[in-house]
């Protein structure tokens, strides 16, 4: 299978991710290019993408969300993405993959168990529990463009409808993402070569956010996060062999 082909699928995948679970794009897109493409490249080629579909789930589920409810997580994650996106750049490519893998597992395993989802309703709506999960998710934001997990611990604490979780998710991650976005761009790690280069999987990256999106509106909350969480648990194995 040629390098062409592995992104379209990997770049497909990654939309109906997002748009089936109302994230997760980067936590896909990032480890499986990690597998064919170097790990800075790999951050760098799907972030424009990322940026669009979460732009346009905030936007489709607007109605679900307030903006206080996002300025918590908002200012804890943006107090730590500078010292992720210095990471990116610190670390080694294995401590990096491997780093990620681990959080993911832990991520989803914390989603699972009982006691971890009691924990959650326990401190949910509390101010400090907010910053402190977007300080997580900022950090992780910055040094892999994936900083999915500690926001949707946070969010799915509450035990929200889904659209509302789409729209609180759609929202946050408009932000972090356009301010990534430029940090990339000021720092040389996405260049116009880069936009060329991925503007070529725009029509698959559209089937496959319009699949996931048809896919949520007919699928339980349960089936559909239970799907994504065996999908991400996937990905993390494949990106520790990777590495």
């Amino acid at each position: 299978m040629t390098t062409e082909i592995q992104v379209a699928l990997i770049m497909t995948l990654s939309a109906f991710t997002l748009a089936f679970s109302g994230f997760g794009f980067s936590l896909v897109a990032v480890p499986l290019l990690a597998l064919v493409l170097p790990i800075k490249a790999a951050v760098a080629f799907q972030m424009p993408y990322a940026l669009i579909l979460v732009a346009w789930q905030a936007w489709k589920y607007r109605s679900y969300v307030t903006l206080r409810e996002l300025w918590p997580i908002t200012i804890g994650a943006l107090a730590a993405m500078p010292l992720g996106a210095w990471m990116l750049f610190a670390a080694s490519e294995v401590v990096l993959k491997r780093a990620l893998a681990a959080f993911i597992v832990l991520s989803i395993i914390g989603l699972a168990l009982p006691a971890g989802r009691r924990l959650g309703k326990l401190f949910a709506g509390r101010v400090w529990w907010g910053a402190l999960w977007g300080f997580l998710s900022g950090w992780f934001q910055g040094a892999y463009s994936t900083g999915g997990p500690p926001a949707v611990i946070f969010i799915m604490a509450s035990d929200p409808e889904p659209r509302r979780a789409m729209g609180f998710l759609g929202g946050f991650f408009t932000l972090l993402y356009a301010i990534m976005f430029a940090i990339h761009i000021s720092s040389g790690l996405f260049t116009l070569q880069v936009l060329r280069d991925c503007a070529v999987y725009a029509p698959v990256v559209a089937l496959g956010a319009l699949a996931g999106t048809l896919l949520f509106r007919r699928a339980s909350s349960t089936t559909y996060r239970w799907a994504v969480q065996g999908l991400l648990l996937l990905t993390a194995l494949l990106l520790w062999i990777g590495s």
